[in-house]
């Protein structure tokens, strides 16, 4: 049963295995940050959300890969080793991996996917095109609690408080397209 179809996206099929393993990384985040994972409420949207993300993101793996996005072998392994360094080697990797339920395989399937959905985010949406305002920036500070909350003087996080407003405007340009 747990490769049976949770979801079909076109020819492709989602696992019931591969939610249950969303929904459960998705719980496991918001416990840490505080919710009740045995909310019924709770527990229901994390079930929703995992089955959007994963149905989203393999339209967009179908997209890049209609649009010939590639993703490497040599990109891949480059990528795995990064994260597996960064976490503190091989050991560290794996049991990250077990406590989400993840094998080798599928976390490289989702480093592939990284590099597609990318690749086509970079083709579709001009970033470059994204002006910001000098408002947007004091705006965003101000929001972010300003020298008030104890921030450094704008003018010496300015690079970082447009880099995020750069960044919240790309991130609506990928919900739109």
């Amino acid at each position: 049963e747990a490769n049976s179809p949770a979801a079909r996206v076109n020819d492709v099929d989602i696992s019931k295995s591969e939610c249950n393993s969303s929904v459960q990384q998705l719980t496991d985040m918001a416990v840490a940050q505080g919710a009740d994972a045995a909310d019924p409420a709770a527990a229901a949207q994390f079930k929703t959300q995992a089955i959007e993300t994963l149905v989203n993101a393999e339209l967009l793996r179908q997209a890049a890969v209609g649009e010939g996005m590639t993703a490497t072998p040599e990109q891949i392994e480059t990528r795995f080793n990064e994260i597996r360094d960064g976490i503190g080697g091989a050991e560290q990797l794996a049991a990250r991996m077990a406590e989400f339920g993840v094998t080798e395989a599928s976390w490289r399937r989702d480093i592939e996917n990284e590099f597609l959905i990318q690749g086509l985010f970079d083709s579709k949406i001009d970033s470059d095109a994204i002006e910001i305002s000098e408002a947007e920036v004091a705006a965003f500070y101000e929001k972010a609690g300003g020298a008030a909350a104890g921030l450094p003087p704008l003018a010496e996080v300015r690079d970082q408080v447009e880099a995020q407003v750069r960044f919240e405007k790309e991130q609506v340009l990928i919900g739109e397209y």
